[in-house]
């Protein structure tokens, strides 16, 4: 009978330890649910300077004015105003989802109709500072379309005070996407170290058109070092310069090495936009040294000189399966 009592006991403590664990999960998951600190749009409300503004909808913003009707028409067009919201044919993005509530903006519209619109009345955008811009566009894309804007907060462009509308001028046209030789004409308006290198004769084709900057960076942010679209720049390379990937018998050090160890990723002045022209390139690791020839050789090369081009000898310079006449040597074809 103890015994029975006993197992009894124990079986109570389980099942009552396996009800407080799930609980415990239970109340876990139930925390890292999302709870937006303050909603969007009281946020908005305070950017207008008003918690007593409304939302009305670009009917009633546009009825009285005709000066934005190009801009309305390009919204209209644009991949923004094709969005509709679930169930409805209301647009999923209007005016006021940048500009904010407009109700106290047209209030003076109903009263006097010879009145303007008091664009006083709507968010500050020439005011705001770069970030808070950026979350008027974040609160959609960042769980709406393009995953990668997760990074855009942590990025080399909203760090250095870089707005998406710096970027993006969404009243321009109603082709909002940046197109391929616009985007690279933009990024050099802003980096004039990258257009000079460009500029030399040695170089990727992005003056040419046949490359973009996107096709290397990825402007909104990424998890690699300077917005790279790889997890690191030598696997960026070799998705185009597959032929220096391996393996090899022999291999150079910039096998796994960054390529940028001796090539410039924009454009150089030397040759295959290297860094530094050879030899003087090769001789910041390698001691020189020379070749005294074979003794069959017609003309032997002079005991101490060596060529002025290591390349001349090291043709296969990322890699070779085919060794050299000398002990150790390789990277020949």
């Amino acid at each position: 009978m103890p015994r029975l009592i006993s197992r009894v006991l124990v079986r109570v403590v389980v099942c009552g330890l396996i009800l407080a664990a799930a609980g415990t999960v239970l109340s876990c998951a139930s925390l890292k649910s999302s709870r937006p600190m303050v909603p969007m749009r009281e946020y908005e409300k305070v950017l207008v300077g008003s918690l007593f503004a409304d939302y009305v909808g670009n009917e009633a913003c546009l009825s009285a004015c005709h000066q934005h009707d190009q801009t309305a028409q390009f919204l209209q067009e644009s991949v923004h105003g094709h969005q509709k919201v679930e169930g409805t044919e209301m647009p999923l993005v209007n005016c006021e989802t940048c500009h904010g509530p407009g109700s106290e903006a047209i209030e003076q519209d109903f009263v006097n109709r010879n009145a303007r619109c008091d664009t006083s009345k709507f968010i500050p955008l020439k005011s705001l500072p770069a970030a808070a811009l950026s979350m008027l566009c974040l609160k959609c894309h960042s769980s709406y379309s393009m995953a990668n804007m997760q990074y855009f907060p942590f990025s080399d462009h909203a760090l250095g005070e870089v707005s998406c509308s710096d970027c993006h001028k969404l009243h321009k046209s109603s082709e909002q996407k940046l197109k391929g030789a616009d985007i690279s004409k933009l990024c050099m308006s802003c980096h004039d170290t990258v257009r000079a290198d460009f500029s030399f004769s040695n170089r990727h084709p992005v003056p040419e058109g046949r490359m973009v900057c996107t096709d290397c960076h990825e402007p909104h942010g990424s998890q690699a070092p300077r917005g790279l679209v790889a997890l690191d720049q030598k696997g960026l390379c070799v998705n185009c310069h597959g032929q220096v990937v391996g393996p090899f018998a022999w291999e150079h050090a910039d096998v796994t090495d960054e390529c940028t160890t001796c090539h410039s990723p924009h454009g150089s002045v030397f040759a295959d936009m290297l860094k530094i022209q050879q030899p003087f390139l090769c001789l910041q690791c390698h001691s020189g040294h020379s070749d005294p020839g074979t003794p069959d050789s017609p003309s032997p090369i002079v005991k101490g000189a060596f060529y002025t081009r290591c390349s001349n000898c090291h043709s296969q310079i990322h890699g070779s399966d085919t060794r050299g006449p000398h002990p150790g040597s390789g990277l020949i074809q």
